[in-house]
């Protein structure tokens, strides 16, 4: 139970009311509701309707009680209007005196000046802490009972709901810190601490009279005191906001602390080496740090700010506190802000100092030299360097001639760490001649497994020297029964190349490495910062260079090799790979590009689900492509092609750059599969510039809501109500990146609904997020363990970063993300629409090479769904390819459906004349296939329809039949 603020006792009795019924789990679960049900709150009353009718029996209720509250007040203020204009001018002032305002408000059942009052919360910047205060003035079981009536406005019920959730977050925030003031002497402090920093005044105040009940002696006092800090303590007696035991309690630690510094002689002396040169500072932090005295370590380093140091002055005062300490004030407790930012900046000049070029060099030149007093501070300076020192100690011993340096930079390289061996690694597979066999020899010195690849290949590559064979035979000889054959070293290099990128898969993300190159300049390995899943596929590349240099590989492996390096070049920059076409060629084979090599290559990346790799080898294709185009297309059989079966696959971004890779390719022959291609076509001419979320629900309220949420996201929203509809939607594609779903629908259950969009091609890997009651079927989809993304069960979010929290680590893991795929961008989503449309109108070239079945279908699937709608903007960027699909095929069915769309009616003049024209060019290709059941419906159309557009255009195409026919019309016929 909280006590009563003190900014608000003079009140009276109007401010201790009602302080039962302030659960926060309630709170939340009114809150929440309400605005998630999306009920239909009613407009603010005008000025004077709230008496009269229509007074529920809780605002009866109300009334009761402010006039019990406010004895005799509510005739006063019926009398006067005084009272109203007060309270309004009150609203505008502070934090506390709008909660004031809010509250008599509601309580005088003022509807109109209560709706005006919470409405103006959204226009002023408070934090938790504040929103949290007026939920203690107003009372949480008054705002609850607000939430719930008809006559406060929308944007009045979402303010509540936030002073709720702040409430409850502030509430969460001391729940911890009481529960520390509850323990030691020293745990109190830390509470007191973290209260003043958070300006939590009133359960500080609560902890500082605590203080009292406990009998403490003076050094305890003194303890607290350094803990909290004396600028906090200082700040509390300042504040009138304190009772007076609070401030006593506060004065008697400030004296305990004050007493024992006048006493310290050794403290005393600390300050006065503070006060000196920067060699004196160091002392003064160092000793200060050890004592535990962290307010003292806050004042000596806050000191510094006022010093011009150099890089050299901070350097040398990190060596006398050390590095450790100072990261210790970094991260720990009790430190000020100030003194972090001065430790930072102590350390960085100490890093900028060791990581200096001259200072390693001169470093490494001691190493070796025999002499213990150079060459000892040399390694201290080596190893303070860090990484910096890897790549110039490493080219050191790679060009050392004499063995006894060597091996001593060798040893100085080994107290590096792990880093040293992807440096080595550079100098061992991109080094010149000279300097690989010192290099895998000095890689083999650091470990002897991670130089097994190396050997091998040097034992059996055409370009490896003589030095680096006999030095390979040598040791695989000695450390293995036998030496191995290349077709052994091949099998070895893919089995390591598969280990690799299963690594690369299980890598965190977010988690930061160091990955490796070669400087083609000073032929030394440069550190480059990066993230563990992109140094885990420079380990793929440089695998592949293994499997290059070892040369007289099979097909097999060739198109292994070249899958990986596709990978890796696109995971790098996706927009180079066409332009490395070259360089591939000259490192895979001249005919690695051509039709038979890429057509196995995607067929293979795509059963490993190595997808940047089939896109990698995608973009490749198109007229240009070498050799029989054929075998991207056709297969021995009646299946699809792997390039054709590719436009079904399950992540959009793979069946785009699938179906763009055939519109590129111009394959002119009929081939297993064109109509699959053709209705991907028209998915891709149909794409948003926003990624889809689907909403399956059967509550429009509910479905609104989150609508408005999930948009606000970045999401086209699309809704249906049934699992039937879910299907369906799933199966027409587009880029659907999660679905919605309640538990509670009309036609199944949830977990078929999940089964059924995950046997839908398409709807393999669309993530889950479900809602609502759980039962058998709920717990049996999050649990299901074959699906490849997640169901994930939650509470509606009521907000969009609650939305965002939930589904972002989901999609990020899931789908695309998983196989280094971004989300598509609006540039590749309209490059996509770009090259849809001009395959689609490449179809009316030949249109011989394609059978449409079923035009109505296909018409309905373009642009938009169901009518045609000609003012389009997006039909007038990127034209229609349905007119430009019908009037290229010859079949009936082309014409009479390009008859219903001009009947169709609802288009603009210039949408009537594009359909005209259509239908022109099919005369003129393909004559007039229309059956008579379609001429009969022009001439009724024609005679039935008023004057205007649409029965010119009707006219003018009977008038293109009759001139065909070589058929004269009368006056009245034209009539």
């Amino acid at each position: 139970m909280r006590t009563v603020p003190q900014f608000w006792r003079p009140l009276g009795p109007l401010s201790r009311s009602h302080w039962s019924c302030r659960s926060r789990r309630l709170a939340r679960t009114f809150a929440l509701m309400t605005l998630a049900c999306g009920l239909a709150f009613s407009p603010p009353n005008a000025w004077g309707q709230v008496a009269g009718a229509g007074i529920s029996q809780d605002d009866a209720d109300d009334s009761a009680d402010a006039e019990e509250s406010i004895p005799g007040f509510r005739g006063r203020y019926e009398r006067s209007d005084v009272f109203l204009e007060a309270l309004r001018g009150r609203a505008e002032g502070t934090v506390e005196q709008l909660a004031e305002s809010i509250r008599l408000a509601v309580r005088l059942n003022l509807i109109d000046d209560a709706n005006r009052f919470l409405e103006s919360i959204e226009t002023r910047q408070m934090t938790d802490l504040q929103r949290s205060r007026m939920v203690e003035i107003i009372t949480a079981d008054e705002l609850l009972r607000l939430v719930t009536r008809p006559v406060y406005s929308q944007l009045a019920k979402r303010q509540v709901a936030a002073l709720l959730a702040s409430y409850d977050r502030v509430d969460g925030r001391l729940d911890g810190l009481r529960e520390r003031a509850r323990g030691g002497h020293l745990e109190l402090a830390g509470a007191i601490r973290d209260a003043l920093r958070g300006n939590l005044d009133v359960e500080a105040n609560r902890f500082l009279g605590s203080i009292r009940e406990r009998n403490l002696i003076d050094d305890q006092r003194a303890s607290m005191a350094d803990i909290i800090s004396a600028e906090l303590l200082q700040r509390v007696t300042e504040d009138a906001g304190y009772d007076e035991v609070a401030i006593k309690e506060t004065s008697d630690l400030l004296t305990a602390q004050l007493r024992r510094d006048q006493t310290d002689v050794y403290l005393q002396e600390l300050r006065r080496l503070a006060r000196g040169n920067a060699a004196q500072s160091a002392r003064a932090i160092g000793g200060a740090l050890r004592i535990g005295r962290h307010d003292q370590v806050s004042r000596f380093l806050e000191l510094l700010s006022s010093r011009e140091l150099t890089a050299q002055q901070q350097a040398g005062m990190v060596d006398a506190i050390s590095a450790e300490r100072l990261l210790r004030v970094i991260v720990g407790e009790g430190f000020s802000d100030a003194a972090r930012l001065e430790a930072a900046e102590l350390l960085a000049a100490k890093r900028r100092i060791d990581s200096s070029a001259e200072r390693i060099e001169a470093a490494i030149g001691a190493v070796g030299s025999g002499d213990f007093d150079r060459e000892s501070p040399a390694m201290q300076r080596l190893l303070a360097a860090g990484t910096a020192a890897i790549g110039p100690l490493a080219a050191a011993v790679v060009e050392e001639s004499d063995s006894d340096r060597r091996e001593a930079l060798l040893r100085a390289l080994a107290m590096l760490g792990e880093d040293t061996l992807g440096a080595m690694a550079q100098l061992a597979i991109y080094g010149s001649d000279a300097i690989r066999p010192a290099a895998i020899a000095a890689l083999d010195r650091l470990r002897s497994s991670a130089a097994v690849a190396h050997l091998a290949v040097a034992l059996h590559s055409p370009a490896a020297t003589e030095e680096e064979r006999s030095l390979a035979t040598r040791l695989l000889r000695g450390r293995f029964d036998g030496l191995p054959t290349a077709d052994e070293v091949e099998r070895y290099l893919l089995q390591r190349l598969a280990q690799q990128r299963e690594a690369t898969g299980l890598a965190d993300p977010d988690a930061s490495a160091v990955s490796w190159s070669l400087d083609l300049d000073s032929g030394r390995p440069i550190p480059v910062s990066t993230t563990a899943v992109l140094a885990a596929r420079g380990d793929v590349a440089d695998t592949t260079r293994l499997l290059h240099r070892l040369g007289g590989l099979s097909a097999p492996a060739i198109r292994t090799a070249l899958a990986a390096d596709l990978a890796y070049r696109y995971e790098l920059d996706p927009l180079n790979v066409i332009e490395q076409a070259d360089e591939l060629r000259q490192l895979w084979g001249a005919d690695a590009l051509d039709a038979e090599s890429l057509a196995v290559v995607i067929d293979l990346t795509l059963r490993e689900d190595n997808l940047t790799a089939a896109i990698a080898a995608m973009s490749l294709v198109d007229e240009s492509t070498g050799g029989d185009t054929a075998a991207l297309m056709l297969t021995n059989s009646d299946l699809p092609s792997p390039l054709v079966r590719a436009v079904m696959h399950p992540v959009a971004q793979v069946r785009y750059e699938a179906a763009a890779a055939i519109g590129r390719l111009g394959f002119a022959t009929p081939y297993p599969g064109s109509s699959r291609v053709a209705n991907r076509w028209i998915e891709m001419a149909s794409l948003t510039r926003q990624p889809i979320a689907l909403i399956v629900d059967t509550r429009t309220q509910r479905e609104a809501q989150i609508e408005r949420l999930i948009a606000s996201l970045g999401f086209q929203v699309e809704a249906v109500s049934s699992v039937a509809e879910a299907v369906g939607r799933v199966g027409a594609g587009g880029d659907i990146r999660m679905i919605i779903a309640t538990t509670i629908l009309p036609d199944r259950s949830i977990l078929e609904l999940i089964d059924a969009v995950r046997r839908q091609p398409l709807g393999e890997r669309i993530p889950f997020f479900i809602h609502g009651p759980t039962d058998s079927s709920t717990l049996a989809a999050v649990q299901q363990p074959r699906w490849k993304t997640p169901v994930i069960h939650l509470e509606l979010p009521a907000s969009t970063v609650g939305w965002g929290s939930r589904l972002g680590p989901v999609l990020e893991q899931t789908g695309d993300r998983l196989h280094a795929l971004s989300p598509l961008t609006p540039v590749q989503r309209d490059d996509f629409r770009r090259q849809a449309i001009g395959a689609i109108g490449r179809l009316a070239g030949s249109p011989e090479t394609y059978h449409f079945y079923d035009f109505e279908r296909l018409a309905a699937a373009s642009l938009g769904a169901g009518q045609a709608a000609f003012g389009d903007p997006g039909k007038e960027t990127f034209g229609d390819p349905r007119l430009a699909l019908l009037s290229a095929s010859e079949d009936a069915q082309a014409q009479a459906t390009l008859v219903n769309l001009l009947l169709g009616g609802g288009a603009a003049a210039g949408g009537y004349d594009e359909v005209v024209g259509a239908i022109s060019r099919s005369f003129q290709r393909h004559g007039v296939t229309l059956e008579s059941g379609s001429t009969r419906q022009l001439v009724a159309a024609y005679r039935s329809l008023d004057a205007g557009p649409q029965r010119d255009a009707v006219g003018g195409v009977i008038r293109q039949i009759v001139d065909r026919f070589g058929i004269e019309l009368t006056e009245e016929d034209d009539q």
